[in-house]
């Protein structure tokens, strides 16, 4: 399969499943690497998803590498300091409250 028709897959599977744990982990990095790029950003923008997103693992320090590898992927595709988001940022001054206990969110915005 081309690279790029991966991502492609991949990206239209997060955007029709977007409460998949595979979603919740992965779909921003998919998305912008199909060019969907205001969609990853709608993403970062929606508070729920966002709190689904940081919610995932078990015990604090799956949450944490959820919630670093989110951070990882927007740094990486050059999206961390983008206008369109501040949801990058916030979480990355809130990792420990966040992982500790995810329902913070609204009081870390």
């Amino acid at each position: 399969v081309d690279i790029d028709d991966g991502h492609t897959a991949l990206a239209d599977y997060c955007s029709s499943s977007r409460d998949d744990v595979f979603s919740l982990r992965h779909a921003v990095f998919h998305l912008v690497k199909s060019g969907r790029h205001a969609e990853a950003f709608e993403l970062l923008n929606d508070f729920a998803w966002v709190q689904s997103a940081i919610s995932v693992g078990d015990d604090e320090a799956q949450r944490r590498a959820t919630i670093g590898n989110l951070i990882r992927d927007c740094v990486e595709l050059d999206i961390y300091f983008a206008p369109e988001s501040d949801t990058p940022r916030f979480l990355s001054k809130a990792v420990h409250a966040l992982s500790y206990d995810p329902n913070e969110l609204a009081s870390q915005v």
